[in-house]
């Protein structure tokens, strides 16, 4: 493992509330926490859709944290969105970054499943 993703997941493991990780399970999973749904995996039920699967957007709006991992394939998640979704960046070692729910939002109310995702 890399030294970006095990810091990664030791700052997970300080984080109290619902986490999800959308784009990458290995944090999660290496940190004790139950992996949840992957972008990836739903995109592909989806027939690789161009707005943010509505479960996945769903799981977010319960979500008390959201680690991204800015080198994992396509971006369904920029940071762009994940303002967007109520979040705002509380930590980052420039591969993986952890992000919390702004008091009060909810990716429902702001439309996440109707957010276009950036495709290369």
């Amino acid at each position: 493992m890399s030294p970006e993703l095990l810091e990664a997941i030791d700052y997970v493991r300080t984080l109290t509330g619902a986490v999800h990780s959308p784009d990458d399970p290995t944090v999660l999973i290496e940190a004790g926490r139950s992996p949840g749904r992957l972008v990836y995996a739903d995109e592909d039920a989806f027939g690789w859709p161009r707005q943010l699967p509505p479960v996945i957007a769903r799981d977010l709006s319960g979500a008390d944290y959201l680690v991204h991992d800015a080198g994992w394939g396509r971006q369904w998640l920029s940071p762009p969105l994940i303002t967007a979704l109520g979040y705002s960046m509380l930590w980052t070692n420039g591969e993986y970054s952890v992000w919390k729910k702004a008091l009060g939002a909810s990716a429902r109310k702001l439309g996440a499943p109707t957010v276009s995702a950036s495709h290369p």
